[in-house]
């Protein structure tokens, strides 16, 4: 099998058509009612909702998407690719959920491409199928924000698909090299976990026979390797930029190499037995020790590792289908920890692959006695039946931000991340006392997360509460004292329970650390009711020298300019207030009349 093409070496060969229309069917099938889902408020506000980088307009807005880290991220070609549904097709939910699933069935098409190279194509269809349906696919489909999963994905299979013809053209024909060369960085602009495409490569070429001790070999790998350096260092420090490598608390080195094994006993169960997902898996805590959880999981892990290794070294196929289901999955297994969960679903996108080419290899070699044991292809049958039935069931926990983090509280009630997210969906729907519920439950399972503290103080100073709002922001503060948001919000809230000197402070303390132009406006705005005009002025203009649209500002300027006579240049603000959207300058300006 290794070395040559295995695709008609079987008498169960179906045309290529036959494999699309399968994997189309599957995809439409399970994902088709993510077109109806909108929005939730994990991440997706901050890439695509609300952000205005993918809004503005021109070859300058174009630049600018590759010139930024974004929540510890870089992926310009991911932001890209928003910008151009926005700007081309529509700026809606449904065309951003299109995509991702468009893209997602691309990969499992061009999934079969790629095994067919190893085994027959019924078999690489059934593998291909595998990775199309299984329920871990779910987050990175569903989860408008994972596009980056699909998107490098989708170049990660090009570009392994241009080495494979460069092999297969006795590396006589080197435009699929440069190809192959140039869809890896595309990868890698999409997502730095394209760095795994390197020793997926290896894998590929070994198990086709390829001596790992050609020199030659090495030599064309090479830029590959150097690519992948660059990719991991930059997404290494665009992470370590946004504070997203930390050590979880209590976790130390011995801890968070327990934690590794965990996970990967963890996925290999989810893999086998997907129940009980969820978008969030919390660290086993360490309340009273290194809890038996932990290290039977990892004690697992660990076995599970040595055992494949030991038990198909001499059988290539399946130590190959193992080595691309581990290797993409080790720079994730948390030994280097990212972000604050053990493990998260949408990581096995690649690495499914592994398990796709197990799945199909063994498929294949049963392939013979199926006249025999014709219960092989009902198993094959029910399993992925079964799978797509379970990932048809996990997608409509995506349909809102209401239905995601109720899920994760059912199945992980200790997650605050799960509480504070479901009390800021309702926080968003202006349902404060909900809001306000929600956000106590998660300060009682975490008391330090500044966060919390400032949306629960929000909640309260919109219920018209700011006594009870005060102290929460003040206790952000004493956690994080240079929270610029907390003290902006305690400015606003200080306003609000009439202590107008405090307020200024606040906003000045605000600005001081981190100038924004809601800061500038916010104290503009206050020193404009506390009589000082001209400073009103001044940082109504410093707000708008950052940001010449923000309509805060603009009507903020244009109330200060009304009160020191000069009306014309308060006119105009407000105009462009009304003109940006904000309501107040409208309404003003329709009660006399004035035409914005």
């Amino acid at each position: 099998m290794a070395g040559k093409s295995a695709s008609n070496s079987s008498s169960f060969s179906i045309p290529i058509w036959v494999s699309f229309l399968a994997i189309t069917i599957a995809v439409a099938w399970v994902y088709g009612s993510v077109r109806e889902f909108g929005f939730t408020n994990w991440d997706d506000p901050t890439y695509v909702r609300d952000n205005p980088l993918i809004r503005a307009k021109g070859w300058k807005a174009v630049q600018e998407l590759f010139s930024i880290f974004l929540s510890g991220n870089y992926h310009p070609l991911v932001l890209l690719s928003y910008w151009m549904e926005i700007h081309g097709v529509k700026d809606s939910p449904a065309i951003f959920h299109t995509t991702n699933l468009i893209l997602h069935g691309i990969n499992a098409g061009l999934l079969v491409f790629i095994l067919k190279r190893w085994i027959p194509i019924l078999p690489a269809t059934l593998g291909a199928l595998v990775f199309a349906v299984h329920p871990l696919h779910v987050e990175s489909v569903a989860w408008i924000t994972e596009r980056k999963d699909v998107l490098y994905t989708f170049f990660l299979c090009l570009s392994w698909m241009a080495w494979l013809q460069f092999n297969k053209s006795k590396y006589n024909n080197y435009l699929y090299y440069i190809l192959s060369i140039i869809l890896f960085i595309a990868s890698g602009l999409s997502k730095g976990q394209a760095v795994v495409l390197v020793p997926i490569l290896m894998v590929g070429d070994w198990l086709s026979g390829q001596s790992l001790s050609d020199k030659r070999w090495w030599m064309r790998l090479a830029p590959f390797i150097v690519l992948a350096m660059g990719i991991g260092v930059l997404a290494i420090y665009a992470q370590q930029h946004h504070s997203n490598v930390r050590i979880q608390q209590g976790y130390g080195f011995f801890e968070q190499f327990l934690a590794g094994g965990y996970a990967f006993s963890f996925y290999v169960q989810k893999v086998l037995l997907p129940l009980r997902l969820s978008a969030f898996y919390v660290y086993p805590a360490l309340t009273d020790g290194i809890p038996i959880s932990l290290i039977i999981g990892a004690i697992t892990g660990f076995a599970l590792i040595g055992a494949a290794i030991w038990f198909w070294r001499k059988d290539k196929p399946l130590l190959a289908a193992f080595a691309w289901l581990f290797l993409p999955l080790f720079p994730v297994l948390q030994f280097l920890p990212v972000g604050n969960a053990i493990a998260a679903d949408r990581y096995m996108y690649v690495p499914m692959i592994g398990v796709a080419f197990g799945f199909g290899v063994i498929f294949h070699r049963l392939s013979p006695q199926l006249k025999k044991y014709p219960w092989v292809i009902a198993a094959a049958i029910l399993t992925l039946g079964t799978w797509a039935y379970l990932a048809r069931e996990r997608t409509k926990v995506w349909k809102d931000s209401f239905s995601l983090w109720q899920d994760v509280i059912v199945h992980y009630p200790e997650a605050a991340i799960a509480w504070n997210s479901l009390a800021n969906a309702y926080y968003d729907q202006q349902q404060y006392p909900q809001a306000i519920q929600y956000f106590e439950e998660a300060l009682l399972r975490d008391s330090s997360d500044v966060k919390t503290y400032n949306n629960l103080g929000n909640s309260y100073d919109k219920t018209g509460n700011p006594q009870k709002a005060i102290p929460l922001f003040l206790k952000a503060l004493h956690l994080k004292p240079e929270d610029a948001m907390a003290w902006t919000n305690l400015g606003v809230t200080y306003e609000h329970a009439g202590l107008r000197d405090s307020a200024i402070v606040a906003h000045t303390r605000s600005v001081e650390l981190s100038p924004s132009p809601l800061g500038y406006a916010n104290l503009g705005n206050v020193l404009e009711r506390a009589g000082q005009l001209e400073a009103s002025e001044k940082y109504c203009r410093k707000a708008l020298e950052m940001d010449p649209n923000y309509a805060l500002a603009h009507n903020n300027l244009g109330v200060a300019l009304y009160r020191m006579g000069r009306v014309p240049e308060a006119i105009e603000s407000l105009k462009m207030a009304a003109r940006l959207g904000y309501p107040s300058a409208q309404a003003y300006l329709s009660e006399n009349g004035i035409a914005w």
